[in-house]
């Protein structure tokens, strides 16, 4: 993957605005820890780049496995799911990936895949079931509005990378600007903004 310096920004911004902003219990503590391994991997893959070091696939794919079970952790916090139920077979999966299929050198998308259909799957049951027993407060509230805030992230990444075609992203849009690095740009400016206004947010409001 590909350093964007507005990305890298909206990152530290997350990560210096939670520091002040959100408590470290219930779901905020989840949300805390899922802002502080975006910039730790973050720091630690842009250091190592600059240095010349070029083989980062196994620290995205390690950071895409905790990244993805932390959401899955708390939106079956949210929803009171069991989370064992979904989250243990989500890291077995992970794990055989690893090992046996798409191995530690290529960054393992099908583990990003999986676990972003599994959170959206689990969204778009809910939000309908809600819907359907009438909590109008639930979904107009700070908790929902979290758990929308990686939706357009793993749906945006997993089209694109279950194609599993590295030439797809070599196509121009506009100029020098290719398929790549418009998805990365957009999702992940979408998703670290919406993280950004969620800590502001809950910051205001409190629990």
């Amino acid at each position: 993957m590909e350093n964007f310096h507005f990305i890298q920004i909206l990152v530290a911004a997350s990560f210096l605005i939670s520091l002040f902003w959100l408590e470290r219990k219930g779901i905020d503590k989840i949300v805390f820890n899922i802002i502080c391994l975006n910039f730790a991997v973050e720091i630690t893959v842009s250091t190592l780049l600059t240095f010349g070091f070029e083989d980062v696939g196994i620290f995205y794919t390690l950071y895409t496995i905790c990244h993805n079970t932390l959401w899955l952790l708390l939106i079956t916090r949210v929803f009171k799911v069991r989370g064992i139920r979904i989250i243990a077979p989500y890291l077995l999966f992970c794990i055989l990936n690893l090992i046996l299929y798409e191995g530690s050198y290529d960054y393992n998308t099908y583990s990003f895949v999986i676990g972003g259909f599994i959170y959206v799957a689990i969204f778009i049951y809910q939000s309908f079931r809600s819907l359907q027993l009438e909590k109008f407060q639930f979904l107009l509230g700070l908790d929902y509005f979290l758990l929308f805030i990686p939706v357009l992230f793993f749906l945006g990444l997993s089209f694109y990378f279950g194609f599993k075609d590295s030439s797809l992203g070599d196509i121009k849009l506009i100029g020098e600007l290719d398929l790549y690095k418009f998805v990365m740009n957009f999702v992940n400016f979408v998703y670290y903004s919406l993280l950004v206004v969620y800590v502001i947010k809950r910051g205001k409001s409190g629990r």
